[in-house]
């Protein structure tokens, strides 16, 4: 039987550059997760102007009060909780922000297999952004990116639930143990803890990759995970030093802008502008994150 060769790796720094270069080449993934954003933001704020109807308009009968500097006056002496005691109000609340949500996460599932179909499609035969192939994929992919998404979201509430049992076990136990004891075992246990999530986390984005390329989407997840600890743990490693870096920059640039902030005059522009860069870095990093899921597992396989 011919021995299995384990085909060369790429290095991080190869992996890191691939990645890149397709969420850049792939620029018009970016605008259309904006404009998501956007309109999504525009219809929660007209669910919740629907929904609190009554409250939006006894502000607007009172906007002399707001703007007279009235305003801490006028909330003391207003009970609030009456305009929430109808119950009609309630339906027409649960009612809206279900279609909010239910859209949500359509769009969400629409969107995650458009953007894995078209970075697949470039980094492995080249192929730049079709909108005509975003849209097909995208709607080709909704029904089962949507059961890898229940079958994430129900994976990780199992994972927080049995860790959550297994610590109180353990809590009720080393309660009768010394303190010191208990200390030394906590470093392990949260050691494991966040291990099994940092591999439930890679899993789940690789997983998405692997859908878009026909497996079941359980079949996906499981792949997906299985692919997370290979070449120890590689792709955990490169994933989550990526989301390190970004998340020490994200640090570094509200911590700068903040002092900016206070700036008398022009400290809302600063504020305003910390805003967008936050959110062109979160847009960011989500496409280059299923950039780099993508790559990870393009990589070359073992051959015969």
């Amino acid at each position: 039987m011919a021995s299995r060769k384990t085909a060369e790796l790429p290095t991080f720094s190869n992996l890191l550059k691939t990645s890149l270069d397709a969420s850049i080449t792939l620029w018009q993934l970016f605008f259309i997760r904006a404009l998501f954003i956007i309109s999504n933001c525009i219809f929660f704020g007209v669910c919740l102007v629907i929904s609190c109807f009554p409250l939006v308009k006894f502000f607007i009968g009172h906007m002399d009060d707001l703007t007279n500097g009235n305003a801490k006056d006028l909330i003391q002496r207003t009970d609030f909780l009456s305009y929430f005691s109808d119950w009609h109000s309630w339906v027409v609340l649960v009612a809206l922000f279900s279609l909010y949500i239910t859209l949500a996460v359509f769009f969400f599932a629409f969107y995650d297999s458009g953007v894995y179909s078209q970075l697949r499609l470039h980094q492995k035969k080249g192929v730049f952004f079709n909108l005509k192939q975003f849209l097909g994929d995208g709607l080709k992919f909704t029904m089962p990116m949507l059961g890898l998404q229940a079958t994430c979201f129900i994976t990780f509430i199992s994972y927080f639930l049995i860790a959550g049992i297994f610590g109180l076990i353990v809590a009720v136990v080393f309660h009768f143990l010394p303190w010191w004891l208990g200390v030394l075992a906590a470093f392990p246990a949260g050691v494991l803890f966040i291990a099994g999530l940092a591999v439930l986390f890679t899993g789940a984005g690789l997983a998405g990759v692997y859908l878009v390329e026909g497996e079941f989407f359980f079949e996906a997840f499981k792949k997906g995970v299985r692919k997370s600890l290979e070449h120890k743990g590689r792709a955990i490693w490169v994933i989550f030093g990526v989301c390190l870096i970004y998340a020490l920059f994200y640090i570094a640039c509200n911590a700068v802008f903040s002092v900016f902030g206070l700036m008398p005059l022009i400290g809302f522009l600063f504020k305003t502008l910390l805003f967008f860069i936050n959110l062109i870095m979160t847009i960011g990093l989500n496409i280059y994150l299923d950039s780099l899921c993508v790559a990870i597992v393009l990589e070359p396989k073992e051959t015969d």
